[in-house]
């Protein structure tokens, strides 16, 4: 029997309609059955709407499906719908994430997967970098940079892609913007808006300040755009907020509620009074867990004021019961590139050489040598102690650097170790001892065919890991050293 991968959406809509009200939303699946004939989505009606709104996939098979979403005035008149892709993933297909490998770009045209141009990357199974891409050689105009990688099983992913425009440069160019204003709700129309100060530049990044004095209680949109040297004004870009009215300063807080697992109402909720008042809460109390279940739960916490005003309410998680005796976990060395932790549990915390990683299964596929520790969740709050330290070789990459990344020596050494790189520039030098602690570290900046020596004859004997790293560029490389006194 095929089971599909279940999932919500979580949608947020934001529209704007001019001179009626939007009162009415409907979604639907793939085939559009008809303007009204929908799945309804319930909004308070107003000219400007943003609402959230749960959407179950029940039903559908597996594979790609579009969700398309619309929204009706008071006239009864309907929008254009607005579509966003998806994929259902089979039960049986789903299995753990391998780490991306490598990463690469191109511009507009696709030369073909690992035709790219490469970004180098750390591996991991999601990555989070900052990367300067040049752009030589794009002629004026709109340009769109693709990215896509690959894991360590050779899969290549789909490419993920964003548009840019290149405005040309040149000898004696000016700087693009002269100009900024902004105006709020209304387009009193180009150039009538209020200026914002600034310094004239091809781009700028500037922080300023629009009062609100005169606008009415409720929702606004702050629009702002810019005009170029040659007295061409672009498009307005606006930021929807919320005025919530003048209201006394310093109202005393009088009352504190909280309730669990669900917003309930104030007079179901657990009520104390605050006394002496305070005008603002910063303190620890105590509550009752009222007999709750052993699991996870949800406590609400809200204040009132003075004048009757409950405050939105704050939410923290908490487990009831006891967490009981949770083995320590041992590993092991699984094939010649994965490890696992002995412990079953719900989520794991894997350390390489004392770094948490966003490693969380039970079994890994090892990024990289080094020594690793372990701890098992077996709920959101209950955690073991870490496992033994866990020295771990990957089969040849001790031969890897050597040939194309660096090369230390002597190797065994008594009281320094000397390193060369080739290829690529080192900015650490860390030294570790068996169990993973750091007994040396040092910043540099050793270019590929520079060298640098290292002092460590105060160490004592025995087997050490050295590791050479640029920090900036994400990239290491692990030897393993031994230290003999003479």
């Amino acid at each position: 029997m095929k089971k599909i991968y279940g999932f919500l959406f979580l949608l947020l809509i934001s529209a704007t309609v001019r001179g009626q009200s939007i009162n009415g939303g409907e979604y639907f699946f793939d085939a559009d059955p008809g303007v009204g004939n929908g799945i309804p989505i319930g909004v308070s009606a107003s000219d400007t709407v943003n609402f959230s709104v749960t959407i179950p996939s029940t039903g559908l098979g597996s594979g790609f499906h579009t969700l398309f979403v619309r929204t009706r005035n008071t006239n009864g008149k309907w929008s254009l719908q607005a579509g966003q892709t998806f994929f259902i993933q089979p039960l049986q297909n789903v299995l753990p994430a391998p780490p991306l490998a490598a990463l690469e770009y191109f511009f507009d045209n696709d030369p073909g997967v690992g035709n790219g141009i490469p970004v180098s990357s750390p591996t991991g199974n999601t990555q989070d970098i900052s990367v300067i891409l040049p752009t030589t050689g794009l002629a004026s105009g709109f340009h769109t940079l693709h990215f896509r990688s690959i894991d360590t099983d050779g899969t290549w992913g789909l490419f993920d892609s964003r548009s840019f425009y290149i405005q040309g440069t040149g000898p004696g160019v000016a700087p693009m913007l002269s100009s900024l204003e902004y105006f709020f709700d209304t387009d009193p129309g180009p150039g009538n808006g209020t200026p914002i100060p600034f310094n004239a530049a091809d781009t700028t990044n500037i922080a300023f300040s629009a009062p609100t004095t005169g606008l009415s209680k409720g929702f606004h949109t702050l629009f702002i755009r810019k005009r170029n040297l040659d007295g061409t004004w672009g498009l307005f870009e606006g930021r929807p907020f919320y005025i919530q009215g003048e209201t006394p300063a310093n109202k005393p807080l009088v009352e504190i509620a909280w309730y669990f697992d669900h917003d309930s109402a104030f007079s179901t909720a657990h009520i104390q009074p605050l006394s002496p008042f305070v005008s603002d809460l910063d303190d620890v109390f105590t509550f009752t867990t009222d007999s709750l279940p052993d699991g996870i739960h949800i406590i609400f916490v809200r204040v009132k004021d003075s004048l009757g005003v409950w405050s939105f309410a704050r939410r923290d998680t908490f487990q009831v019961g006891d967490c009981g005796p949770i083995p320590t976990p041992v590993i092991t060395a699984i094939g010649n590139d994965s490890l696992k932790a002995d412990v079953t549990g719900i989520s794991y915390h894997w350390y390489r050489n004392g770094t948490l990683t966003n490693l969380t299964t039970q079994k890994i596929l090892a990024p990289a040598s080094g020594i690793y520790e372990a701890e098992v969740l077996t709920s959101e709050f209950c955690i073991s102690e870490k496992s033994a330290p866990f020295e771990y070789w990957l089969t040849g990459l001790e031969d890897l650097p050597a040939a194309s990344f660096a090369e230390v020596f002597p190797n065994p050494f008594s009281e320094t170790l000397t390193m060369i790189t080739y290829q690529k520039s080192i900015t650490a030098i860390e030294l570790l001892d068996p169990t993973g602690r750091l007994v040396r570290k040092q910043y540099l900046t050793l270019n590929p065919g520079k060298s640098e020596t290292l002092n460590v004859a105060d160490l004592a004997a025995g087997v050490y890991i050295l590791v050479l790293k640029n920090e900036n560029m994400g990239y290491q490389a692990v030897f393993r050293v031994l230290k003999f006194n003479p």
